[in-house]
Formats: C-alpha cells, sequence, structure tokens
C-alpha cells in the first residue's frame, strides 16, 4: 500500500557563515526506493539517485533542496511534471546520511 508521509521542504541558505537548512514547508510526499540506481548529471557534477519521489509542485522547488523526515534526508537531482497528474511532480533524489556538526534551522 502506498502512503504519503509528511516531509519538511527545505532549501540551503548562509548563515553565520557557513551553511544551514531551512524549511520552506510541510509537504506530503510518497517516496520509494529505486530498484536500480539512476546516474544524474547537473553540469559537470554526477550524483547517483537512491529514490523516486512524487509530490505536490511547488513554486520553489528546485534540484539542491532536499526533504528531511526523522533523521532521513533525500537530495533533490532532478524534478518533472508526473505524466498527467496535474500539480503533481516526479523527482529523482540521493538519500544522504546525516552529517555531523551541520547545522539545523527552522
Amino acid at each position: 500500500m502506498r502512503r504519503l508521509h509528511l516531509y519538511q521542504l527545505q532549501k540551503s541558505v548562509a548563515q553565520d557563515g557557513h551553511m544551514a537548512w531551512l524549511t520552506v514547508t510541510p509537504i506530503w510526499v510518497l517516496l520509494r526506493p529505486l530498484r536500480t540506481r539512476a546516474l544524474v548529471r547537473q553540469g559537470e557534477a554526477q550524483f547517483v539517485a537512491t529514490h523516486r519521489a512524487q509530490l505536490r509542485h511547488h513554486a520553489e522547488l528546485q534540484p539542491g533542496m532536499r526533504l528531511l523526515r526523522d533523521k532521513r534526508q533525500f537530495i533533490i537531482l532532478h524534478a518533472e511534471p508526473l505524466g498527467r497528474r496535474d500539480g503533481w511532480l516526479s523527482c529523482l533524489c540521493e538519500e544522504q546520511k546525516p552529517f555531523l556538526g551541520h547545522a539545523e534551522t527552522d
């Protein structure tokens, strides 16, 4: 059974000389692991997508933002409209392990 879960959509911001995550909005997400890893290019950089997220369109959503729920973090690598479902996006994401010493802001 597929279920939507509430995540925090966050963006990275400079704060007091370091980077911090700022919550933009809570957002309902259907998140599923990919059966095979997908390679995603952003300019010169390459990333390995580990999950696909389906969520409602949000005007500020862009690659580089993250989805956060409990201690799990997913960096958004790519977003595109989800077929014929008007207002929904499909995003390729990479799950990140928590980084000690990284500031969290709400």
